[in-house]
């Protein structure tokens, strides 16, 4: 039974929430900065004032309880209301100061969100931008985890991030084309380098394929595109590539589209207005309309 007056602030928020991302209470006294026994018994008086235990120790990793996942989600939560309610109240301007954490995927990182970026720290030099690289899927719940503040990523084969947890904001669609090597009509390998098992765009590509009836015989995944291309252009497999890739240089021969997709931004739909997150999508769509213009 939980005890009538709780006393835990936003620094035992945040180091509930260090120990679960770093696993281990040594890892996560380093982050945070103070001795190891201070963050043990830190943790001991937290699960005293909520009456519960929150984590469970298996080897030498701090893994959540029941309770202990729902206090680090409630943690996540407070700490970044916290965080955007600090930068709200730092400037009138919210694009003056602060930070922004942006998920992308290769594609995004490589090609369209590069401009983007480079035009945001011109409107807000002073902003500190923190940039991941992942799968869709991965910075989608990073995005839910209250990790990153937007995050963009190939909206799923059947629709679009839009539901009660995401607002989503389409910012370009592209082609994605089959990839021959270029030597010759009748010597493709029979090879394939593509996108992981699992992945959105892997899952549109299937899609594609198996509607010319084609089931390739996969060698190589990975979820870089370059990476496809060079097996293509080194003579050593087949792969289907966005567009922009594919006809990024020569070496390779392109034939048809086999699927489309799309690049969409997608930010909590509960989350307070924000200028900066309101700006990078801006800035991605004028990106994403000159690359359809071109």
């Amino acid at each position: 039974m939980y005890k009538p007056q709780l006393e835990i602030s936003l620094r035992h928020l945040r180091y509930l929430s260090v120990i679960n991302r770093r696993k281990t209470l040594s890892a996560a006294a380093i982050d945070l900065g103070v001795t190891q026994p201070a963050l043990s018994l830190a943790v001991k008086e937290i699960e005293q004032q909520l009456d519960t235990k929150l984590f469970e120790k298996r080897g030498r990793e701090k893994l959540l309880t029941a309770a202990g996942i729902l206090v680090v989600q409630f943690a996540d939560r407070t700490l970044h209301e916290a965080k955007e309610l600090a930068e709200s109240l730092r400037d009138e301007n919210q694009l003056v100061r602060g930070t922004l954490s942006v998920g992308m995927i290769d594609a995004a990182s490589l090609y369209l969100l590069p401009a983007a970026i480079s035009a945001f720290r011109k409107v807000a030099p002073e902003v500190e931008i923190q940039i991941v690289v992942a799968d869709s899927d991965t910075l989608t719940e990073q995005l839910k985890d209250f990790q990153l503040d937007v995050a963009f990523v190939v909206s799923p084969p059947d629709g679009i991030d839009d539901s009660e947890d995401f607002a989503a904001t389409v910012i370009m669609e592209e082609a994605l084309l089959l990839c021959t090597p270029d030597i010759g009509a009748g010597s493709e390998p029979d090879e394939w380098a593509l996108y992981p098992s699992g992945s959105r765009t892997r899952a549109l590509i299937d899609r594609g394929l198996q509607s010319i009836d084609i089931r390739p015989y996969t060698t190589v995944e990975s979820a870089n595109p370059q990476i496809l291309r060079q097996m293509v252009s080194l003579g050593l497999a087949t792969s289907v590539l966005p567009e922009s890739v594919a006809n990024s240089g020569e070496s390779i021969t392109v034939t048809k589209e086999i699927a489309r997709r799309k690049i969409t931004c997608i930010r909590r739909a509960n989350s307070p207005d924000n200028s900066k997150v309101n700006a990078l999508i801006e800035l991605g769509l004028t990106v994403g309309r000159e690359y359809a213009a071109d």
